[in-house]
C-alpha cells in the first residue's frame, strides 16, 4: 500500500484566528509508494474435528498367599478376577485428504474398576512361611560345611600324593 499525501491552504486572522478563505487545495505528495504484491484468499486446506472414543481393558492382578491348611502345590480360587474398562475421549483435526493433523486427549475414565484375583497356594509344613512371598529354607550352613570337609580332603589327598614322590 502506497500513501498520498494533499496540501491545503487557508487565510486566518492571526490575531483573532478567524476564517478568512476558504480551504484551497494546493498540491499532493506521494509519500510512500504504493507496493505490488499477491494476496492469496482460501489457500488453506479446510479441516475437520472427530471425538472419538477408544475403551481399553484394565488387566486384573493375580494375589497368591500361602496356606498351610493346603496341600503342597494345591490352588484354591477364593475370589475370581475381573477385568475392567477404562475410555479414553481422543480429538483429532484431520486434513482434507482424511489424514491426522494433530491429536489430542481430551479425558479418560475408568468405567469399571479391575477386581483382583485371589488364589489360596498349599506349601509343604517343613518350609517356612514368609508373608506373602511364598517358602523358604536356608541351607547355607550345611552347604558351607560340606564345602569345607570337601575341601579339606582334597588337600589331605594332595599331600599324601606329594609324600608319595618323595
Amino acid at each position: 500500500m502506497g500513501e498520498l499525501t494533499k496540501i491545503y491552504r487557508e487565510l486566518r486572522d492571526s490575531n483573532t484566528g478567524e476564517l478568512l478563505s476558504e480551504k484551497e487545495f494546493v498540491t499532493e505528495l506521494v509519500t510512500s509508494a504504493p507496493v505490488k504484491m499477491v494476496v492469496k484468499r482460501g489457500t488453506k486446506k479446510p479441516t475437520t474435528t472427530v471425538q472419538k472414543v477408544i475403551s481399553e481393558e484394565i488387566p486384573y492382578q493375580v494375589i497368591s498367599t500361602p496356606s498351610n491348611e493346603l496341600k503342597a502345590g494345591e490352588r484354591v480360587v477364593q475370589r475370581v478376577g475381573k477385568n475392567g474398562t477404562i475410555e479414553y475421549l481422543y480429538q483429532y483435526v484431520l486434513d482434507s485428504e482424511g489424514h491426522v493433523v494433530s491429536a489430542e486427549l481430551i479425558s479418560s475414565k475408568v468405567i469399571e474398576e479391575a477386581v483382583d484375583e485371589i488364589v489360596h497356594v498349599g506349601v509343604e509344613d517343613s518350609q517356612e512361611m514368609l508373608p506373602n512371598t511364598g517358602s523358604h529354607t536356608d541351607y547355607s550352613i550345611f552347604s558351607a560345611t560340606v564345602l569345607s570337609i570337601l575341601a579339606s580332603i582334597g588337600l589331605i589327598d594332595a599331600l599324601n600324593d606329594k609324600k608319595k614322590l618323595d
